[in-house]
């Protein structure tokens, strides 16, 4: 074989293009050897950018087709329901610098009257409110009486960290780290933010953590993401967040990870990523939970969304709804707050995204890579499938029956593996092959044409 290959590669270049165009044994056999060196170099850069920049293009295919048709299904069960501060809510209240604290209070009394589990803030306070000063002091006193009462809702205060390290100051800082009258922790601090792929700045992944320093004492300590420590509380999984948190604290290998177990799924946290690189599979967002935002409207949160606006008219105390063990995600969605996230499916309201996220972790949805071996195989048969046809017709004849099988079976597929079971397979790498391989096949054919004379035949002919 080796030396069959040698003699192919000796000689003059017009001799050698010439016995090119002949040999489709040989054409073959090239194709099939370039289209596997494709294909092993994509899994030899596995979860480096380049890696990331592929599976973006075929997750955000995939996420947008399952927004199409999830979009015409109420999600009158989801586990996440949403007090919206709206745009026309917002205008109401004189378009205030910081959301009313006694407007806060309302909605955080209303989410705990009607026994949610789980309470998460959009909304910073790290500021006093210089307009308001009795509304600080009407949520101080919601919050002293949910520690009073042994409120079984808990709250998760939105932080962020300096560029210092250290963890920024919650005006309600001295009620966080107290405990209710039965000893019972029902306030957290957690990190409001979702990552961007570096490249084009759109949010596909919830963060993990941030590691930051205490402003009381300078040690250092975990800050847990937002929509991972509702998911932990949701399922009474605190513990697991412990033990991970430790973890963090001592760990120095810098290409470490730990795992924990929500939805039924291991979540694979790197170690020394943080919030700055994603996991990008297990941290990644499936976007279900669609808000009536422009330039459609269209939306599946009807049954599980209030605005803000709606709710006070009713009046705090006398709103009623079956909150029974549900996440509820108080936040603006006006554009005038400037919490707009660009996502796969259009640009959202931050408040949504952090929503998706939460939805995302506690149902299980997080997509799962299939084993590298699995998947070159199935690019190995879509390879090979190439090659066939690029040794044996013209390249634009052979491009568009591959193409045309592929989207008629690869793409169902990968869709059915995705939307049921998580299951990604990366359905570009077979693709990318393809239009590389397409590419060499002109050059050697444009080749021979120019070293068998003008007006030659294609060479695959």
């Amino acid at each position: 074989m080796y030396k069959k290959w040698q003699s192919k590669l000796t000689g003059s270049k017009q001799a050698l293009s010439s016995r090119l165009a002949k040999d489709k044994k040989f054409f073959f056999h090239f194709y099939v050897v370039v289209g596997f060196l494709i294909a092993i170099s994509y899994h030899l850069i596995a979860n480096q950018s380049m890696d990331e920049n592929l599976a973006n293009v075929a997750f955000d295919i995939l996420i947008r087709v399952e927004k199409h048709f999830a979009v015409k299904e109420e999600q009158r069960q989801s586990p996440v329901y949403f007090f919206d501060i709206d745009h026309q809510t917002f205008k109401k209240w004189g378009e205030p610098l910081q959301t009313p604290r006694d407007k806060v209070a309302g909605l955080v009394e209303a989410a705990w009257r009607n026994n949610s589990k789980v309470v998460v803030l959009d909304i910073l306070l790290d500021k006093t409110d210089c307009c308001n000063v009795a509304g600080d002091k009407k949520l101080r006193g919601l919050l002293e009486k949910m520690l009073r009462d042994n409120a079984q809702t808990k709250v998760i205060f939105p932080v962020a960290v300096g560029v210092d390290g250290e963890r920024k100051l919650n005006i309600y800082d001295d009620l966080i780290d107290k405990k209710s009258a039965n000893g019972e922790q029902i306030f957290f601090r957690g990190i409001p933010a979702v990552s961007a792929s570096a490249k084009d700045l759109i949010n596909r992944y919830w963060a993990a953590f941030a590691k930051g320093r205490s402003p009381k004492n300078n040690t250092s300590e975990i800050l847990w993401s937002s929509p991972l420590l509702a998911a932990a509380i949701y399922e009474n999984n605190l513990s697991q967040l412990d033990d991970a948190a430790a973890k963090l604290l001592s760990n120095q290998d810098a290409k470490g990870k730990t795992t924990v177990t929500l939805g039924g799924k291991k979540l694979v946290i790197p170690l020394n990523r943080s919030e700055h690189r994603a996991e990008i599979y297990t941290q990644r967002i499936r976007f279900r939970l669609i808000p009536p935002t422009a330039p459609y409207y269209e939306s599946n949160l009807l049954p599980v969304m209030r605005m803000a606006g709606v709710i006070e008219s009713v009046g705090f105390n006398a709103f009623k709804e079956d909150l029974a063990g549900k996440i509820v995600i108080i936040g603006n969605s006006s554009p005038d707050t400037w919490d707009i996230r660009q996502t796969p499916i259009g640009r959202l309201p931050g408040m949504y995204v952090v929503g998706n996220a939460v939805n995302t972790i506690v149902s299980g949805a997080q997509p799962v890579q299939t084993h590298w071996w699995i998947s070159l195989m199935v690019e190995g048969a879509v390879i090979i499938l190439a090659a066939f046809l690029f040794a044996r017709v013209s390249s634009m004849a052979a491009q568009s029956a591959t193409s045309a099988i592929f989207l008629t079976i690869a793409l169902p597929v990968s869709w059915y593996l995705f939307s049921r079971w998580g299951l990604f397979f990366n359905f570009v790498i077979p693709v990318f092959g393809m239009s590389i391989i397409t590419k060499i096949n002109e050059l050697l054919n444009r080749d021979s044409a120019n070293s068998n004379g003008k007006g030659m035949p294609d060479a695959n002919y």
